[in-house]
Parts: structure tokens; sequence; C-alpha cells
């Protein structure tokens, strides 16, 4: 039977309306429920070289001494040496490489700071991809200390508002 200009309208009505109706069923199904690791909740800051490594420990310092419940991750950029690993190690904190990120471009030139190392900053940035592994995270600053109790900055259920901020 030769196929005439009608009957492909018809087919393509049919298949589009066939198409429909599969994406509909599929965005209107219920999501199955996928086994998930329990996620963590933890404080987080940002060592890129060794200068602001004894900042870290004592941030280290400070929420064991306010009897922090929840762990220090510090976010290692390449410039960190060995030895500073270890001796974070030690303390207690948990120590994860990150890869630096590349740079926004300048206004028809490469990025300028009027630091260098600020440009490492933007790898605090990294810690948006631990989402499947933590539900909630605070960051730190690494010249920070802590003199009494915050945990409740990580006790607080977030809800439908995952990020905040401190109000000036």
């Amino acid at each position: 039977v030769p196929l005439t200009a009608e009957h492909a309208e018809v087919a393509c009505e049919v298949a589009r309306g066939v198409v429909d109706d599969a994406l509909a069923r599929v965005l209107h199904a219920p999501c199955p429920a996928r086994a998930r690791q329990a996620r963590r909740r933890a404080w987080v800051t940002l060592l890129t070289n060794e200068a602001y490594a004894k900042g870290v420990e004592a941030l280290a310092r400070s929420l064991v001494a306010a009897e922090s419940r929840y762990p220090l991750v510090a976010m290692l950029g390449g410039g960190v040496p060995a030895h500073v690993r270890a001796s974070l190690a030690a303390e207690g904190v948990e120590c994860r490489d990150v890869r630096p990120l590349p740079l926004p471009s300048g206004e028809g030139s490469a990025p300028c700071y009027a630091c260098e190392h600020f440009a490492a900053c933007w790898a605090k940035l990294r810690m948006w991809e631990w989402e499947e592994e933590f539900e909630q995270l605070v960051y730190l600053d690494a010249d920070m200390i802590v003199v009494r109790g915050i945990d409740e900055l990580l006790d607080d259920d977030l809800g439908d508002c995952p990020l905040r901020a401190v109000q000036v």
C-alpha cells in the first residue's frame, strides 16, 4: 500500500502520542528507592600551602576543645608537603587532595589577583562534588578558632534550603 502524505501525518501523530504517553508514564512514576549509604556531616577547610598549616592544626584542636561531634575535613592543594599531611592526620584531620579549578577568564586577559595565592581559593568549591558522601558541610577558614560549641550548625536540618550564610 503506498504511503500518502495523509498516512504519514497520521503515523507521526500516533508516534508522537506513543512517545508522549511513554514520557508521561516515566515522568510521573514514583522513583525507586535507592539503597544509599548514610551520608555524613563535617566541617571543611582548605589548605593550599604550608603557610597556613598551623592554622588548620589550631582549628582542629579548637573543634576538639569545643567537643564537636563532627570531623574536620581538610581539602589539600598540591603545595602541601607530606610532613604537613602527616601532622594533620595525627591531629585527627581527614585529609583530601583537591585539584585546582580552572579559573574564569578576566576581561580580555588571563585572571589577575592582587595576591597570587587567592587563585587557589577557587578549590573550595570542590566540596560541592562530595554530595553523595556528605549530607551537610560547613566551611571554616583555616585561620579560624572555635571558642565554644558550634555543632548546631551541622545539627540543624536544612530541609529544602541547602545553602546558608552568615547574615552580616
